[in-house]
């Protein structure tokens, strides 16, 4: 079988395993599933914050000022670091997006996300303009390749 190889990695038993990188298409579903997550996400928790104090919120929402603007963006980054760390370190690499798309993200030294590669990989995704680094032929974006990580077919290995 012809295969898009990553990288051959040994697994335990020391046979090789190649990994075959994602999509551009699955990565782009993997964002837009995500990125309604997130927005559920946001939605729930202003129900939330509107329930325990409804003057505070009432006043956040009719707030048009740059400083309420700047707190809805600090806001939202914040919960996107939060989603997409907890998410691919707890689920060892996925997202709800790549649950969907049988992808995970892993390091490129075949070894599993920790914590921190997978706070860096949600920081990196909120510089501006980073959802266009895929724009190109790579199949890495910005905040693969400042993590040293990948996103791959989660089935897309080989043994031999």
């Amino acid at each position: 079988m012809d295969y898009d190889v990553l990288d051959a990695f040994p697994d335990r038993d020391n046979k090789m395993k190649v990994f075959r990188p994602a999509s551009q298409g699955k990565r782009f579903g993997n964002f837009i599933i995500d990125q309604i997550c997130i927005y559920v996400l946001a939605f729930v928790a202003f129900f939330v914050l509107e329930f325990l104090n409804p003057e505070a919120y009432y006043g956040f929402m009719v707030d048009e000022s740059f400083s309420k603007t700047l707190l809805d963006s600090l806001l939202s980054a914040i919960l996107s670091v939060l989603f997409y760390s907890l998410m691919e370190y707890v689920t060892k690499g996925k997202t709800v997006g790549k649950l969907m798309t049988n992808t995970r993200a892993i390091r490129m030294d075949n070894e599993q996300l920790t914590f921190n590669d997978a706070l860096m990989r949600s920081l990196s995704r909120i510089v501006p303009f980073e959802p266009f680094s895929f724009l190109g032929s790579s199949l890495r974006g910005w905040h693969d390749t400042w993590t040293d990580t990948q996103v791959i077919e989660d089935d897309g290995f080989v043994t031999y």
